[in-house]
Protein backbone atom coordinates (compact mmCIF):
# COMPACT_ATOMS: atom_id res chain seq x y z
CA UNK A 1 0.00 0.00 0.00
CA UNK A 2 1.32 3.44 -0.91
CA UNK A 3 1.17 6.62 1.23
CA UNK A 4 -1.47 8.25 -0.99
CA UNK A 5 -3.66 5.13 -0.76
CA UNK A 6 -3.38 5.18 3.02
CA UNK A 7 -4.27 8.86 3.19
CA UNK A 8 -7.29 8.28 0.95
CA UNK A 9 -8.46 5.56 3.33
CA UNK A 10 -8.25 7.77 6.44
CA UNK A 11 -9.91 10.87 4.99
CA UNK A 12 -7.04 12.69 3.31
CA UNK A 13 -4.69 13.50 6.19
CA UNK A 14 -2.78 11.58 8.84
CA UNK A 15 0.15 11.76 11.20
CA UNK A 16 3.37 9.90 10.52
CA UNK A 17 2.54 7.57 13.38
CA UNK A 18 -0.83 6.70 11.85
CA UNK A 19 0.80 6.01 8.49
CA UNK A 20 3.38 3.75 10.12
CA UNK A 21 0.52 1.73 11.64
CA UNK A 22 -0.44 0.81 8.08
CA UNK A 23 3.05 -0.60 7.56
CA UNK A 24 4.57 2.37 5.72
CA UNK A 25 8.20 3.30 6.27
CA UNK A 26 9.69 6.77 6.60
CA UNK A 27 11.46 6.20 3.30
CA UNK A 28 8.16 5.51 1.51
CA UNK A 29 6.59 8.62 2.99
CA UNK A 30 9.55 10.81 2.03
CA UNK A 31 9.52 9.39 -1.50
CA UNK A 32 5.81 10.20 -1.86
CA UNK A 33 6.46 13.79 -0.71
CA UNK A 34 9.30 14.12 -3.22
CA UNK A 35 7.06 12.76 -5.99
CA UNK A 36 4.29 15.23 -5.14
CA UNK A 37 1.62 12.61 -4.46
CA UNK A 38 1.65 13.55 -0.77
CA UNK A 39 2.20 16.92 0.92
CA UNK A 40 3.95 17.56 4.22
CA UNK A 41 1.57 19.88 6.10
CA UNK A 42 3.84 20.32 9.10
CA UNK A 43 6.29 18.21 11.06
CA UNK A 44 4.84 14.72 11.34
CA UNK A 45 1.60 15.42 9.43
CA UNK A 46 0.87 14.57 5.78
CA UNK A 47 -2.06 15.06 3.43
CA UNK A 48 -3.21 14.49 -0.11
CA UNK A 49 -2.75 17.57 -2.34
CA UNK A 50 -6.51 18.07 -2.71
CA UNK A 51 -7.61 16.92 0.74
CA UNK A 52 -10.47 18.68 2.51
CA UNK A 53 -8.85 21.63 4.35
CA UNK A 54 -11.07 20.96 7.36
CA UNK A 55 -9.90 17.35 7.59
CA UNK A 56 -6.28 18.52 7.32
CA UNK A 57 -6.76 21.14 10.04
CA UNK A 58 -8.29 18.58 12.38
CA UNK A 59 -5.27 16.29 12.12
CA UNK A 60 -2.53 18.90 11.87
CA UNK A 61 -3.62 21.23 14.67
CA UNK A 62 -6.04 19.13 16.70
CA UNK A 63 -8.96 21.50 16.29
CA UNK A 64 -12.65 21.12 15.50
CA UNK A 65 -15.01 23.07 13.20
CA UNK A 66 -17.03 25.78 14.89
CA UNK A 67 -18.87 29.03 14.11
CA UNK A 68 -19.84 29.50 10.43
CA UNK A 69 -17.79 26.46 9.36
CA UNK A 70 -19.75 24.15 11.66
CA UNK A 71 -23.01 25.88 10.71
CA UNK A 72 -22.44 25.15 7.03
CA UNK A 73 -21.55 21.55 7.85
CA UNK A 74 -24.94 21.26 9.60
CA UNK A 75 -26.68 22.67 6.55
CA UNK A 76 -27.67 25.91 8.29
CA UNK A 77 -27.89 28.88 5.92
CA UNK A 78 -25.60 31.80 6.53
CA UNK A 79 -25.31 35.04 4.61
CA UNK A 80 -21.75 35.49 5.88
CA UNK A 81 -19.24 35.88 3.05
CA UNK A 82 -16.42 34.62 5.27
CA UNK A 83 -15.09 31.46 3.62
CA UNK A 84 -12.22 30.95 6.06
CA UNK A 85 -12.14 27.92 8.32
CA UNK A 86 -13.34 28.72 11.83
CA UNK A 87 -11.85 26.11 14.16
CA UNK A 88 -12.14 25.54 17.90
CA UNK A 89 -8.93 25.00 19.82
CA UNK A 90 -8.81 23.72 23.40
CA UNK A 91 -8.75 26.68 25.79
CA UNK A 92 -5.77 25.24 27.67
CA UNK A 93 -3.64 24.96 24.50
CA UNK A 94 -0.31 26.76 24.73
CA UNK A 95 0.51 28.97 21.77
CA UNK A 96 4.22 28.87 22.64
CA UNK A 97 4.79 25.33 21.40
CA UNK A 98 6.07 24.99 17.82
CA UNK A 99 3.35 24.05 15.31
CA UNK A 100 0.73 24.07 18.07
CA UNK A 101 -1.34 26.91 16.66
CA UNK A 102 -3.33 26.86 13.40
CA UNK A 103 -1.88 29.26 10.82
CA UNK A 104 -3.67 32.06 9.09
CA UNK A 105 -6.18 32.28 7.51
CA UNK A 106 -7.79 29.80 9.96
CA UNK A 107 -9.88 31.72 12.51
CA UNK A 108 -9.21 30.33 15.98
CA UNK A 109 -11.95 30.07 18.62
CA UNK A 110 -10.81 29.09 22.10
CA UNK A 111 -13.18 26.49 23.53
CA UNK A 112 -13.44 24.22 26.54
CA UNK A 113 -15.58 21.85 24.42
CA UNK A 114 -12.72 20.49 22.30
CA UNK A 115 -12.42 17.60 21.39
CA UNK A 116 -16.25 17.38 21.25
CA UNK A 117 -17.11 16.50 17.63
CA UNK A 118 -20.91 16.54 17.69
CA UNK A 119 -22.08 19.92 19.01
CA UNK A 120 -25.80 20.67 18.91
CA UNK A 121 -27.23 23.23 16.48
CA UNK A 122 -27.76 25.58 19.44
CA UNK A 123 -24.08 25.24 20.40
CA UNK A 124 -23.00 25.95 16.83
CA UNK A 125 -25.21 29.04 16.55
CA UNK A 126 -23.95 30.22 19.94
CA UNK A 127 -20.37 29.90 18.73
CA UNK A 128 -21.06 32.38 15.91
CA UNK A 129 -21.75 35.21 18.35
CA UNK A 130 -18.47 37.08 17.79
CA UNK A 131 -18.27 36.57 14.03
CA UNK A 132 -21.85 36.89 12.77
CA UNK A 133 -24.39 39.70 13.03
CA UNK A 134 -27.57 39.41 15.06
CA UNK A 135 -29.47 38.97 11.81
CA UNK A 136 -27.06 36.23 10.76
CA UNK A 137 -27.79 34.34 13.97
CA UNK A 138 -31.53 34.82 13.49
CA UNK A 139 -31.25 33.28 10.00
CA UNK A 140 -29.61 30.20 11.47
CA UNK A 141 -32.05 29.96 14.40
CA UNK A 142 -35.03 30.05 12.03
CA UNK A 143 -33.50 27.34 9.85
CA UNK A 144 -32.68 25.14 12.86
CA UNK A 145 -36.20 25.52 14.22
CA UNK A 146 -37.70 24.72 10.82
CA UNK A 147 -35.94 21.35 10.52
CA UNK A 148 -36.17 20.46 14.20
CA UNK A 149 -32.49 20.84 15.09
CA UNK A 150 -33.36 23.06 18.06
CA UNK A 151 -36.31 24.34 20.06
CA UNK A 152 -37.17 27.95 20.89
CA UNK A 153 -36.42 27.20 24.53
CA UNK A 154 -32.79 26.46 23.59
CA UNK A 155 -32.19 30.14 22.86
CA UNK A 156 -32.21 30.98 26.56
CA UNK A 157 -29.35 28.54 27.13
CA UNK A 158 -26.91 30.21 24.75
CA UNK A 159 -23.81 31.21 26.74
CA UNK A 160 -21.62 33.13 24.29
CA UNK A 161 -24.44 35.15 22.73
CA UNK A 162 -25.09 38.44 24.60
CA UNK A 163 -28.32 38.66 26.62
CA UNK A 164 -29.68 41.44 24.41
CA UNK A 165 -29.19 39.32 21.31
CA UNK A 166 -30.75 36.28 22.99
CA UNK A 167 -33.86 38.34 23.76
CA UNK A 168 -33.98 39.54 20.16
CA UNK A 169 -33.66 35.98 18.82
CA UNK A 170 -36.39 34.70 21.14
CA UNK A 171 -38.72 37.54 20.19
CA UNK A 172 -38.23 37.43 16.43
CA UNK A 173 -37.51 33.79 15.56
CA UNK A 174 -40.06 31.87 13.50
CA UNK A 175 -40.02 28.14 12.78
CA UNK A 176 -42.16 28.74 9.67
CA UNK A 177 -39.36 30.54 7.84
CA UNK A 178 -38.25 28.62 4.77
CA UNK A 179 -35.12 30.60 3.88
CA UNK A 180 -32.80 33.35 5.04
CA UNK A 181 -34.55 35.63 2.52
CA UNK A 182 -37.83 35.10 4.35
CA UNK A 183 -36.17 35.73 7.71
CA UNK A 184 -34.64 39.02 6.59
CA UNK A 185 -37.80 40.19 4.86
CA UNK A 186 -40.08 39.31 7.78
CA UNK A 187 -37.84 41.07 10.28
CA UNK A 188 -37.49 44.23 8.18
CA UNK A 189 -41.20 44.52 7.38
CA UNK A 190 -42.20 44.08 11.02
CA UNK A 191 -39.58 46.62 12.08
CA UNK A 192 -41.34 49.06 9.72
CA UNK A 193 -44.57 48.60 11.67
CA UNK A 194 -46.35 46.37 9.17
CA UNK A 195 -48.50 43.39 10.16
CA UNK A 196 -46.76 40.38 8.66
CA UNK A 197 -48.41 36.96 8.41
CA UNK A 198 -45.93 34.30 7.23
CA UNK A 199 -46.78 31.15 5.28
CA UNK A 200 -50.44 31.92 4.56
CA UNK A 201 -52.62 29.59 2.49
CA UNK A 202 -54.89 31.42 0.03
CA UNK A 203 -57.65 29.41 -1.69
CA UNK A 204 -56.88 28.92 -5.35
CA UNK A 205 -53.33 30.19 -4.89
CA UNK A 206 -51.68 27.98 -2.30
CA UNK A 207 -49.17 28.93 0.34
CA UNK A 208 -47.47 32.32 0.00
CA UNK A 209 -44.48 33.64 1.91
CA UNK A 210 -46.23 36.63 3.49
CA UNK A 211 -49.50 38.52 3.57
CA UNK A 212 -48.90 42.11 4.64
CA UNK A 213 -51.64 43.93 6.56
CA UNK A 214 -54.10 41.43 5.11
CA UNK A 215 -53.87 43.19 1.75
CA UNK A 216 -50.64 42.48 -0.15
CA UNK A 217 -48.77 39.25 -0.89
CA UNK A 218 -44.97 39.34 -0.71
CA UNK A 219 -42.92 36.49 -2.17
CA UNK A 220 -39.14 36.03 -1.90
CA UNK A 221 -37.49 34.05 -4.67
CA UNK A 222 -34.17 32.26 -4.18
CA UNK A 223 -31.56 32.21 -6.93
CA UNK A 224 -31.83 28.60 -8.02
CA UNK A 225 -35.39 27.31 -7.71
CA UNK A 226 -37.18 30.25 -9.25
CA UNK A 227 -34.76 30.48 -12.16
CA UNK A 228 -36.18 27.21 -13.52
CA UNK A 229 -38.64 27.65 -16.37
CA UNK A 230 -41.34 25.51 -14.74
CA UNK A 231 -41.07 27.39 -11.44
CA UNK A 232 -41.16 30.72 -13.27
CA UNK A 233 -44.39 29.78 -15.06
CA UNK A 234 -45.97 28.43 -11.86
CA UNK A 235 -45.14 31.64 -10.01
CA UNK A 236 -46.86 33.75 -12.68
CA UNK A 237 -49.98 31.60 -12.61
CA UNK A 238 -50.11 31.91 -8.83
CA UNK A 239 -49.60 35.67 -9.04
CA UNK A 240 -52.57 36.01 -11.40
CA UNK A 241 -54.71 33.83 -9.13
CA UNK A 242 -53.75 35.95 -6.12
CA UNK A 243 -54.65 39.14 -7.97
CA UNK A 244 -58.06 37.72 -8.87
CA UNK A 245 -58.53 36.88 -5.17
CA UNK A 246 -57.81 40.52 -4.34
CA UNK A 247 -54.15 40.32 -3.36
CA UNK A 248 -51.59 42.23 -5.41
CA UNK A 249 -48.31 40.30 -5.42
CA UNK A 250 -44.85 41.78 -4.89
CA UNK A 251 -42.03 39.43 -5.78
CA UNK A 252 -38.44 40.06 -4.65
CA UNK A 253 -35.27 38.18 -5.58
CA UNK A 254 -32.06 37.41 -3.77
CA UNK A 255 -30.30 40.61 -4.82
CA UNK A 256 -33.29 42.71 -3.71
CA UNK A 257 -33.39 41.27 -0.20
CA UNK A 258 -29.66 40.91 0.37
CA UNK A 259 -28.61 44.07 -1.44
CA UNK A 260 -31.36 46.59 -0.70
CA UNK A 261 -33.72 45.47 2.05
CA UNK A 262 -34.57 49.12 2.81
CA UNK A 263 -35.75 49.53 -0.78
CA UNK A 264 -37.87 46.38 -0.41
CA UNK A 265 -39.52 47.81 2.69
CA UNK A 266 -40.18 51.18 1.06
CA UNK A 267 -41.83 49.55 -1.94
CA UNK A 268 -44.01 47.28 0.19
CA UNK A 269 -45.08 50.19 2.39
CA UNK A 270 -46.04 52.19 -0.71
CA UNK A 271 -48.17 49.35 -2.13
CA UNK A 272 -49.84 48.66 1.24
CA UNK A 273 -50.74 52.33 1.57
CA UNK A 274 -52.13 52.33 -1.95
CA UNK A 275 -54.21 49.21 -1.18
CA UNK A 276 -55.59 50.88 1.93
CA UNK A 277 -56.63 53.90 -0.10
CA UNK A 278 -58.40 51.78 -2.73
CA UNK A 279 -60.27 49.81 -0.06
CA UNK A 280 -61.62 52.84 1.77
Amino acid sequence: MTPDHVLALVGGAATRRQMREFGLTDRQISAAVAAGTVERVRHGVYALPFADPLAVARIAWRCEPTCVTAARRLGLPTSSQDDRLHMAVASDRSSARPNAWPPRPIVVHMSSAVPLRAPSAADVIDSTARCVSRMGQLEMVDAALDVGLMLEGDIGGLRLTPARTRRCLARHCDAQSQSLLETRTRFALRAAGLRVQPQVSIPGVGRVDFVIDGKVVVETDGRATHALSAAFDTDRRRDRAALIAGYPVMRFGYSDVMGDIDGVVQQVVAVVHAARTVNR
